[in-house]
């Protein structure tokens, strides 16, 4: 149905602080309960398609009160096309043939607070348009403010009290409370059923040792148990019971480590033992192995996702970072989706930062956990301002980025560096999961102008050399650790002409992301009558542990190369990061703006080395103190001379901000093949 625009998270943290401030105020003498009335009803969102605001709205309340699996979708016979949704009676029907019970409540005030005070959600119609109406679920309604679960919108939506009436009022004031039947009560945990107890006549030895152990453990005896079920595996080799039962044993102390060795040593007694593989997969997620419990869960067809709840959305709507995850309720969640789900949630450009978790449900399903942390519109503070600052700076450019200003979590970027001889302007438009499928989409169009010293002559001539360029980019994870990305641009040389240009590039992840392969080519061909180019690009990343390693080892090795004809800004080169990234920090690339270092050319060998020997903590800062080496060899440079391999060796200041990626370096390097030193500054991005 029909949303509106408005200030939603402003007006969520607004609501959040207006029961705080009010349940401080009256805080009533210790020993006694908080006011009902500030009760906040966890009701699990469900998301609407199509016309579904109903069915959304229903399906909360269901599940609230315990039911589970239940969608939006199970109510689409409801809904009557000529009227764009499900009538009133029709809902409220739909409840009474469950064998639930459903109430109109009086269209006053009253009459939906009363019935939050006692913990039960309500369902309210609202007029959003001059014929439109809309079905949300009310969580709370306190000090002027209404907070909602809106299925269009999103969870949790504080709207101001009078536009809430207004609205209400508008849908006639119906308001629908929704109770189980009399003999339901509200579910926690699954109700495991009765014991059925086996046949005297058909226990064997260690059956009857394992139903002993089962007794003590029940009564607490714990060790008693534990002898019961050595007794009983030494009995039985061949049985994975006593195994299992000891695995279960370790469960319940907390000892995840032991039941997970147990349980899979039952397993491979018995392969087909589904109690030890729940076990086994209980154990590990409980130990924080999320992808191992995955692996095994996924041997009995389990978990399928359930709903996905997300946390933390502003300005960006529910509905974009759900199609970006791929996890839709039913799909089976294996250990390899539910990475790739993490590493497409880290590509929406609007994000700072997310959490990706799992809550296991009864009856083999699981909830999708998200918590991020948007992109401020502009600028979030000083230390924003401090980043800009200091990469003005340094690399004389500013960038500006508007952050998900539509809702659909793009990221907005204008950039302008005014660097004397190679000046810059770009514009670009990132946005993920656009058209309905995951996947990262960007626009960028950009003039620059570089200029180069002429190679073996002796005046040192400098030539200069501009490029438009536009292109249309997509990229996506089409595995857990296999990323492809292909574009397509449009480049105009200022003494070439235009040409069209196709590119692909693939990266892999091996070893917990400890190991990285990225492989890049593209081509270009004249449009008029000049002759095709193309160029290659391939490094071999590497680091000892994972980001929160204490002090990991940093590695790369890459090989770059540019055909014949390929312009010169296609050309490859090391220095101090600036110009072009490979890193050779004894002998800067560019001076006074003007590419002239001597490791240039059409093919280029490149690798680096790093480790921090120390490191410290000072407030929202992480101070390291690193030791490097790198090396680099340039071949068909232009010049006469033939450019021998250079090594740099130095060490420089590591600072990382709190929240942000990548960190600052402060590099001194020393040239082990000519003695040259020099001083760079610069960004590391992981």
């Amino acid at each position: 149905m029909a949303g509106r625009t408005l200030a939603v998270g402003t007006r969520v943290v607004v609501f959040a602080m207006v029961l705080v401030t009010c349940a401080a105020a009256s805080l009533p003498p210790p020993g006694t309960d908080l006011p009902e009335r500030l009760r906040l009803l966890d009701v699990p969102y469900v998301p609407q398609s199509g016309a579904l605001c109903g069915g959304a709205a229903l399906a909360m309340v269901l599940r609230y009160w315990g039911e589970t699996a239940v969608l939006a979708e199970d109510f689409a016979a409801l809904v009557e096309p000529d009227q764009r949704g499900i009538r009133t009676g029709a809902l409220a029907n739909a409840v009474s043939e469950r064998g639930w019970v459903s109430l109109i409540l009086p269209g006053t005030p009253t009459g939906i607070t009363d019935e939050l005070v006692r913990g039960r959600p309500v369902i309210a119609l609202l007029q959003v348009g001059s014929d439109t109406y809309h079905y949300v679920v009310v969580l709370a309604w306190a000090n002027g403010w209404v907070l909602v679960h809106d299925p269009n919108v999103g969870p949790l939506r504080a709207l101001p009290e009078a536009e809430f009436r207004t609205a209400w009022s508008g849908g006639g004031s119906w308001a629908l409370l929704i109770l189980p039947p009399a003999a339901t009560a509200r579910r926690d945990t699954p109700d495991p059923g009765p014991t059925v107890p086996l046949p005297t006549d058909s226990l064997l030895p260690c059956d009857t040792l394992v139903e002993r152990g089962l007794h003590l453990a029940a009564e607490g005896q714990v060790e008693a148990a534990e002898h019961t079920f050595l007794a009983a595996e030494s009995l039985c080799p061949k049985s994975a019971v006593p195994l299992r039962e000891r695995a279960g044993l370790r469960f319940r102390t907390g000892d995840w480590t032991g039941a997970i060795r147990l349980s899979k040593r039952a397993l491979e007694l018995d392969p087909g033992d589904a109690h030890a593989r729940r076990l086994l997969a209980g154990s590990r997620f409980l130990a924080g192995d999320v992808a191992g419990a995955l692996d095994a869960w996924n041997q009995l067809s389990a978990p399928r996702a359930d709903l996905t709840r997300i946390d933390g959305l502003v300005r960006i709507r529910y509905a974009v970072v759900a199609r970006q995850l791929d996890l839709p309720p039913g799909r089976l969640i294996t250990s390899g989706a539910f990475r790739r789900a993490r590493r497409r949630l880290a590509e929406v450009p609007a994000l700072t930062d997310f959490r990706l978790e799992l809550r296991p449900l009864p009856d083999g399903v699981a909830q999708v956990d998200v918590t991020v942390l948007e992109r401020p519109l502009v600028a979030a503070g000083r230390w924003d301002l401090v980043r800009a600052g200091g990469r003005a700076l340094v690399q004389r450019a500013v960038s500006v980025d508007v952050a998900s200003p539509t809702g659909n979590g793009e990221l907005w970027t204008a950039a302008w560096r005014w660097w004397p001889n190679r000046p810059r302007v770009a514009l670009a438009l990132a946005a993920a999961a656009a058209g309905g499928r995951p996947g990262l989409w960007r626009v960028e169009g950009f003039w620059e102008r570089q200029t180069y010293a002429a190679r073996g002559t002796a005046g040192g001539e400098l030539s200069r050399e501009e490029r438009r360029r536009t292109s249309l980019s997509f990229a996506d994870w089409f595995g857990p650790d296999l990323r492809l990305e292909a574009a397509a641009a449009l480049d105009r040389w200022s003494d070439r002409g235009d040409h069209l240009s196709l590119s692909g590039a693939v990266e892999t992840r091996w070893a917990r992301d400890r190991l990285a392969a990225t492989v890049v080519a593209a081509r270009w061909v004249n449009l008029g009558d000049g002759a095709p180019f193309s160029s290659a690009d391939a490094i071999l990343s590497w680091r000892s542990g994972g980001p929160a390693a204490g002090a990991p080892w940093l590695g790369c090795i890459g090989l770059s190369h540019a055909t014949t004809d390929a312009p010169l800004a296609l050309w490859s080169g090391a220095g101090t990061g600036y110009g072009r990234g490979p890193l050779l920090r004894a002998h800067p690339l560019l001076e006074g703006g003007v590419v002239r270092g001597k490791v240039f050319g059409r093919t280029l060998a490149h690798t680096s080395l790093e480790t921090e020997i120390r490191r410290w903590h000072r407030g929202p800062l992480e101070l390291g103190w690193a030791v490097f080496a790198d090396a680099a060899k340039a071949w068909d440079t232009g010049g006469a001379g033939l450019v021998l391999w250079q090594v740099d060796g130095g060490t420089g200041l590591r600072v990382r901000f709190l929240g942000l990626k990548g960190q600052f370096r402060l590099d001194l390097a020393h040239g082990l093949s000519d003695g040259k030193e020099a001083v760079s500054v610069g960004w590391l991005v992981p």
